[in-house]
């Protein structure tokens, strides 16, 4: 598991426990270099420190999902 992967479960997992989403679409370029296992990873890294587990996925809009998302 990579670093980046640790320290976005940490944020998932806090919004997770408050809002209790089914859904946590990751976006941005950052994600997008990050490689196609990093949305398991963060998923995994969840599931260690809270009792909810969101759905976690990449977005399929790549770079552009902040500027869409945005719009």
């Amino acid at each position: 598991m990579t670093e980046l992967g640790r320290r976005l479960a940490l944020g998932v997992a806090a919004i997770s426990t408050i809002q209790d989403p089914g859904l946590i679409v990751l976006t941005g370029e950052t994600v997008q270099r990050a490689g196609d296992e990093l949305p398991q990873q963060v998923a995994e890294a969840t599931s260690l420190v809270t009792p909810t587990h969101p759905r976690v996925e990449k977005s399929p809009l790549g770079v552009l999902g902040p500027s869409v998302g945005r719009a």
